[in-house]
């Protein structure tokens, strides 16, 4: 093997180390999103959608971290957390995750990572997720549609954050 393709294979090699398996993540977002739009809808196959979607997430971290070890705690935090967070409201995974008061209590400051930073993207590749599923068990006659919306939109906002991987 020459020189180039040696460095070329080692190249590819170290950049797909870092990368969630995107394209199994879109794959199962987008059935989410179809899952939503279905007539009659099917919590427990949206909630079971989400918790892949949060596996891989989880995967992902464990493959980034081998190689990051300054971004380990952080996103070990929140990834140990996936069982907790299921028993959250709305209200409360949004303080406590999306507005990071988990892991700020914890002395992790957020602000300091880019919203579409790859540590952000792992920690949102969970949390959207994880509310989707919170959403699913607080889903009425009455929100149906404002708790639609939103799951969508929790949704379609981790999908744009697939570009960091």
């Amino acid at each position: 093997m020459n020189k180039f393709m040696l460095t070329f294979v080692i190249l590819i090699s170290s950049l797909s180390s870092y990368a969630l398996d995107k394209e199994a993540f879109l794959i199962r977002a987008e059935a989410s999103i179809e899952a939503l739009l279905e007539y009659d809808l099917n919590k427990a196959k949206i909630q079971a959608l989400q918790l892949e979607l949060v596996n891989l997430a989880v995967e992902g971290i464990k493959t980034y971290q081998s190689d990051n070890t300054q971004d380990k705690e952080l996103l070990s935090l929140v990834a140990s957390q996936v069982e907790k967070m299921k028993s959250l409201s709305p209200e409360e995974i949004e303080v406590q995750w999306h507005d990071c008061g988990v892991p700020e209590e914890q002395g992790y400051q957020c602000d300091a990572y880019g919203h579409f930073s790859k540590v952000r993207a792992y920690m949102d590749a969970i949390i959207h997720p994880m509310t989707v599923y919170i959403l699913m068990d607080h889903i009425t006659e009455e929100n149906f549609e404002e708790v639609v919306e939103q799951a969508i939109d929790e949704l379609d906002e981790v999908i744009h954050h697939l570009d960091v991987f």
